[in-house]
């Protein structure tokens, strides 16, 4: 009986503790639920925040490299002005100048032989020819030695045509300086 009630007196306080660890752990186990609640959520967050970051990174990337290809066309197109600028500012200086006037006798028509200009390597597309000369193979040209006689020719062309000796040497005169130039 002593023993028993020992017991019952021992047992009886852990009793008690039982039931305030119960009481204890209910709420860990609310807030354990509330801490689940919540970081369920978050995780949610976190995974929709990877999928909108990553698509985020392409499109910046994408951007990056759009913005570089433009900037290249931009570029490109910087120098293809430039190139054009350089080719009219020459057509508009010897253009007219390196003309040479042609009568047709059958058709009592001029017909204008043009004289090619090169630029940067790139052939004018305003001077159309079959056969690009540089400034330095027009000189040679002006030079051999049938040049006096392509003069007397001019010369009665000229008289033919109406066509003024004022052209033939603006073409010399605007070979050499096209020669200096490129």
């Amino acid at each position: 009986k002593i023993t028993t009630e020992i017991l019952k007196t021992t047992i009886e306080p852990l009793k008690i503790t039982t039931e305030t660890l119960k009481t204890t752990i209910e709420p860990l186990k609310i807030t354990t639920e509330i801490l689940k609640i919540t970081i369920e959520p978050l995780k949610i967050t976190a995974e929709i925040l990877k999928t909108t970051i990553v698509p985020l990174k392409f499109t910046t990337e994408t951007l990056k490299t759009t913005i570089e290809t433009l900037y290249m066309t931009v570029g490109t197109l910087k120098i293809t002005i430039e190139i054009l600028k350089i080719q009219t500012e020459i057509v508009k200086t010897y253009g007219y100048q390196l003309r040479k006037g042609r009568t047709n006798t059958k058709h009592k028509k001029k017909n204008y032989e043009t004289i090619p200009i090169q630029t940067l390597g790139i052939r004018s597309t305003q001077m159309k020819t079959s056969k690009p000369l540089t400034a330095i193979a027009l000189e040679k040209k002006m030079r051999s030695p049938t040049d006096s006689i392509r003069q007397e020719r001019s010369t009665e062309r000229s008289e033919r045509t109406g066509y003024n000796n004022e052209v033939q040497e603006s073409v010399q005169h605007s070979v050499t300086k096209m020669k200096l130039y490129l």
